[in-house]
């Protein structure tokens, strides 16, 4: 696995870089992907189904399903999925914190007590096509996820780290955040992300009234977009508003991807789903 670092910007940080800052690392070669890819087919057992009709999945417990739907159903799942996590992809877990903890220049370390950064698994299907209709808020996303249609694809910032319990004494509030996303097996047409500048206490300052108006106003303003590369290691603050692109819709293909959250506490990165 490649442990070569590729740097956004001049030395290592100890902290992520704030706004639409990105760092992109090389962590794991074609072969690797493939390999990892095969992987997860033969273990579609173990997949969690996240939508009634579409094939949306899971490896893993992830806080945006389970911990606001039942917080104890999250915590039994990341009991269940932790220890199958590291059994089929330790190596990666373990290239994934020491390349972030060199280019952080931070010790970085997985949350034992909570769910590990999981894997995305995206079949293809029609009704997962860009179109203007599915860009959708994330409070929108939330409502709506649970039912028969396409809920869309949520406009949306990072807030994990407001949601689980941190040690006494420790005020997640204001301290540096990071989203990552290893991307696996991507459609043939390509997958990334767009990435705003604009966070969430920029709201007022777009003069948007409501979520939709917040969605126009975005839609407005320019955006970056990064485009995925299978084993290159995508990490952001996750604090500015992001939309993943790039979900399959021809037969046979698939978007495959390792995901997560991370919060610095006393000089220590904290990862996370």
């Amino acid at each position: 696995m490649a442990q070569a670092l590729v740097e956004a910007g001049p030395g290592p940080r100890a902290a992520m870089p704030g706004r639409a800052a990105v760092l992109e690392l090389p962590l794991l070669d074609a072969q690797e992907c493939l390999a990892v890819a095969d992987q997860l087919c033969a273990l579609d057992a173990f997949w969690l189904h996240r939508h009634r009709r579409l094939p949306f999945y899971t490896l893993g417990a992830t806080h945006y399903y389970d911990l606001g739907t039942a917080p104890s159903a999250y915590f039994r799942l990341a009991r269940q999925y932790n220890p199958f996590l590291q059994a089929n992809f330790g190596a990666i877990y373990e290239a994934l914190t020491a390349t972030l903890a060199e280019a952080l220049a931070a010790p970085v370390v997985l949350r034992s007590d909570v769910a590990w950064p999981g894997f995305h698994l995206f079949g293809a299907d029609p009704a997962f096509a860009a179109l203007p209709g599915h860009d959708v808020m994330q409070s929108e996303w939330l409502r709506t996820r649970h039912g028969d249609q396409y809920p869309g694809n949520p406009i949306h910032v990072d807030l994990a780290h407001r949601c689980l319990p941190w040690p006494p004494g420790v005020d997640p509030e204001g301290l540096p955040t990071l989203s990552l996303t290893l991307p696996i097996a991507l459609p043939a047409s390509g997958a990334g992300l767009y990435l705003w500048p604009q966070e969430l206490s920029d709201v007022h300052a777009l003069d948007a009234a409501c979520e939709a108006g917040l969605q126009r106003r975005l839609q407005q303003l320019p955006r970056r977009f990064i485009r995925y590369q299978p084993g290159r290691l995508v990490v952001h603050g996750g604090s500015a508003y992001h939309q993943a692109r790039g979900l399959p819709t021809v037969p046979g293909e698939f978007r495959m991807t390792l995901q997560g959250n991370g919060l610095r506490v006393d000089g220590v990165w904290h990862l996370f789903w």
